[in-house]
């Protein structure tokens, strides 16, 4: 009877990096080669939320969306790259209407081509070809890219990752940020993005405190307490705390085909409220689709912001430990000319009306400052499983923290405190010492003034 020897049947590993045509900060792309695009270096947007690929078709038309009247794709709101011809492909497997994907709403057909996506993995797989859009709530007059390549758990691109043994897929991600808080550029040196399939990648993390816990069936995950606030500290050690509670009814997501954080319309309208205290009403905010609010200056001119933070307590978290993600991980200067700037704040409103638009989205910024490694479970090829592990990133340079520390509750940091009264000094008013003195005085001639009016009676009488 032979041993059982070790499995000759190895997961490939692809570590794969962002295009360099197409991304911005804090929402990469990727090259892919798909059949019926014939364009030199098409890029896609990456959606780990949905199991299919959808592709812009080459008549492709918006239906009108907000205050854009209908027209082609590659026209605002949209600004899609439109190069899918699936007339040389043998063949259409059916049509779609009004499906949904990364926050777009479109109808089309859908193609067998071949996807090659990670250098090592090729599959024939359904491509949904969009022929009409008619909601973009995720990407509001912001690239469009090619399309969107679907990495959800349901996606077959991840049969090439899967590990024969276990069932299991691994994948991990961090991002690289192109500038930051502070107003400076990071060179690429300085940090890189680190996405890889097939592997954890994370042998810099282990022992490192983490966020550990399981997707609801949808592949979301539930917050059991969510809150906006500030850690007060002395002499660099965390003392106290105070964190607004905001609405628990919404699941996270987490993806990179969405730039910063987005909020859903009654959790969106709670934290405008407490940012407006923040920054003493210099901002604007805009409650329409994809709205965000902005600040006049640069984000340097109000200091306050690297004080306040997101606190996220999850379900199912067995570690036992929450998350504070900075408000400045999402904050971004941009030049609005002549020398002056603005600062965006990419907490975007979503409307709850619109499709996806009923979770808290935490995008590819967030990426920027923690590192998260995701773990699909194939036991149940149906129905697969999904966990994963959160950690504050090694290039983090915000006050990000995972763990579990208790702090009592400090000062309520969005109540106006009233200012301290002056005290008076020989420059702002009467000094104690002179108030004693004019009493004196005052006293001496009240004295005076009897003494004449006595005097007086005794001369009548």
């Amino acid at each position: 009877m032979l041993e059982t020897g070790a499995t000759v049947f190895n997961t490939p590993v692809a570590h794969v990096e962002p295009a360099e045509v197409g991304t911005t900060n804090g929402q990469p792309v990727f090259t892919a080669t798909i059949a019926g695009i014939t364009d030199v270096n098409p890029y896609f947007l990456l959606d780990f939320t949905s199991a299919h690929t959808i592709v812009w078709d080459i008549n492709c038309m918006t239906s009108g969306i907000g205050i854009y009247p209908a027209g082609p794709c590659s026209g605002q709101p949209t600004k899609m790259q439109m190069g899918f011809d699936g007339s040389p492909l043998p063949y259409s497997t059916g049509t779609f209407t009004d499906a949904t994907f990364g926050g777009y709403v479109a109808s089309g057909t859908t193609y067998t081509s071949e996807i090659c996506f990670g250098d090592v993995n090729c599959k024939y797989i359904d491509v949904y070809s969009a022929e009409s859009v008619s909601q973009n709530n995720w990407n509001y007059n912001r690239d469009g890219t090619f399309g969107i390549i679907g990495m959800g758990p349901g996606s077959f691109i991840w049969e090439g990752f899967v590990d024969p043994e276990t069932k299991l897929s691994v994948w991990s991600i961090e991002l690289a940020r192109t500038g930051f808080f502070g107003d400076e550029q990071l060179s690429a040196a300085a940090t890189q993005s680190n996405i890889t399939f097939g592997s954890a990648n994370n042998e810099a993390y282990i022992g490192h405190d983490k966020v550990y816990m399981t997707a609801l069936s949808n592949y979301s995950y539930g917050v059991e307490s969510l809150g906006f606030g500030k850690v007060y500290q002395t002499n660099g050690v965390d003392t106290s705390e105070f964190f607004y509670g905001l609405s628990t009814e919404y699941p996270v997501i987490f993806n990179t085909n969405f730039r910063g954080m987005g909020l859903p319309a009654n959790v969106y309208s709670q934290f405008v409220t407490l940012l407006t205290y923040v920054t003493n009403g210099n901002l604007t905010c805009d409650n329409t689709v994809d709205g965000i609010c902005v600040l006049n200056g640069a984000c340097s001119d109000f200091p306050g912001l690297t004080d306040f933070d997101f606190k996220f307590n999850f379900q199912n978290e067995v570690a036992g430990n929450y998350m504070r993600v900075p408000l400045s991980t999402f904050a971004e200067k941009v030049l609005i000319g002549a020398g002056a700037y603005k600062c965006n704040i990419n907490v975007n409103y979503l409307d709850t009306s619109s499709a996806q638009s009923s979770q808290i989205i935490l995008g590819g910024m967030f990426f920027q400052e923690f590192f998260a490694i995701f773990q699909n479970d194939y036991n149940s090829v149906t129905t697969p499983d999904q966990a994963t592990q959160l950690y504050v990133c090694q290039s983090s340079i915000y006050a990000s923290y995972i763990g579990n520390e208790d702090l009592p509750t400090g000062v309520n940091p969005f109540v106006p405190v009233p200012p301290t009264p002056d005290t008076p000094d020989s420059s702002s008013g009467l000094s104690a010492v002179w108030i004693v003195v004019i009493c004196l005085i005052a006293a001496c001639l009240v004295g005076f003034l009897a003494f004449l009016l006595y005097k007086y009676k005794v001369a009548l009488a």
